[in-house]
């Protein structure tokens, strides 16, 4: 006979409603999903860059610096100075054709002339330089000046006497030869039969006999009368031992000589060129500018070669060598188109076109042009 099963206790509803089940994970809101997943993904891509940048980028050491690169310094011009090697002050010559060669810092514009002849170069790397002068008979007062980038200059000059004919007679070689005694200097005194001449350099005096086989000459080479022979002016005289053969007087002495030079040398940056005339601005005072004006007889160079005036733009450096017009033009004979631009020359002033503002800028002190003079000078 089967057990009849036990009774089962009833249970309140409310109790099964309320009770969890047992093993089972609570079911999550779909708002709580999203942003669990959102911060799964953030904490993910953290460890990801992390392991990244912990390979990439080694650490620094507590002690490491970081080295930053020193500011590239100002272009300088080389320290500028002027050699003449030849010809020697005060010296007399037979030909007309004269070679002038000398040394000056690299790659640097040299401007030479005379009253009626001139040139214009740029020494090598090495700083030498030569060119060609063409003279004319009696004494020629050469100029030489070197053209610093920064608008410094130095000038020398040289005073050559051309032994040539004397109103179209030859004079009297037999009496000139190259192996006679020159003597250049300041005349002391005079007399009809001695002339006292102070040499340069040395200031030593020297005595020379005076009879009539003296000539005497002018700057032109042309016969004068004793009479007219001064002290405190300059001569370079042709001599025996003991006597004077031929005598280059000055009337001008040599200061004023210079100054009376229809001839000059400008430097700077074109500014403008209008028609015939070419406006230059001194590299380092662009206050200061130069008239240059041109004609069919004005000769263009660059490198050795022949150029026109069409070429020469804003912003071009260039040297100029001509007659003097005014206190700042000239009338070029001789234009010298300077290689490279004039980034970097302006020091107080950049210029208003914008082909020629510079990039850079000097530090050197604006100098005045020097004058020439019979020793070196050089602009501050």
């Amino acid at each position: 006979m089967e057990k009849p099963d036990p009774p089962v206790a009833s249970v309140p509803s409310s109790a099964v409603a309320t009770a969890p089940p047992s093993g089972l994970k609570k079911t999550l809101t779909p708002l709580q999903f999203f942003l669990s997943l959102a911060m799964f993904c953030l904490i993910c891509a953290a460890g990801i860059s992390y392991m990244y940048f912990s390979v990439k980028t080694p650490a620094l050491s507590p002690t490491a610096v970081i080295q930053l690169p020193k500011p590239s310094p100002a272009p300088v011009s080389p320290q500028l100075f002027l050699d003449i090697a030849g010809p020697q002050d005060m010296s007399v010559v037979d030909s007309g054709q004269l070679v002038v060669t000398g040394n000056t810092a690299p790659d640097t514009p040299v401007a030479m002339y005379t009253d009626t002849s001139d040139a214009a170069v740029i020494s090598d790397s090495a700083g030498k330089f030569t060119a060609a002068l063409t003279l004319t008979g009696g004494l020629n007062t050469l100029i030489v000046t070197a053209m610093g980038s920064d608008g410094r200059e130095t000038t020398l000059t040289r005073v050559i006497a051309y032994n040539s004919q004397v109103l179209g007679a030859t004079t009297d070689t037999s009496k000139f030869r190259h192996t006679n005694p020159v003597i250049g200097g300041e005349i002391s005194s005079f007399s009809s039969d001695n002339i006292q001449v102070r040499e340069n350099p040395g200031q030593q005096m020297k005595n020379l006999k005076v009879d009539k086989r003296t000539i005497f000459v002018d700057e032109k080479n042309k016969p004068i009368k004793s009479s007219l022979i001064k002290a405190e002016h300059e001569a370079i005289i042709i001599a025996s031992d003991s006597a004077a053969l031929k005598v280059f007087f000055a009337s001008a002495t040599d200061s004023a000589r210079l100054l009376m030079s229809k001839r000059r040398a400008v430097q700077g940056v074109v500014t403008a060129v209008n028609g015939l005339t070419v406006t230059l601005t001194h590299p380092t005072r662009a206050g200061r500018q130069f008239t240059v004006l041109t004609d069919t007889h004005t000769i263009f160079t660059f490198k050795n070669t022949a150029i026109s005036l069409a070429e020469i733009t804003v912003g071009s450096r260039l040297i100029a060598v001509g007659d003097t017009t005014g206190p700042d033009s000239v009338l070029a004979r001789r234009i010298l188109l300077i290689p490279g631009n004039a980034s970097g020359l302006f020091v107080n002033h950049p210029l208003a076109t914008p082909s020629a503002v510079p990039e850079t800028f000097l530090t050197s002190t604006p100098a005045p042009v020097a004058s020439p003079s019979a020793t070196p000078t050089v602009s501050p």
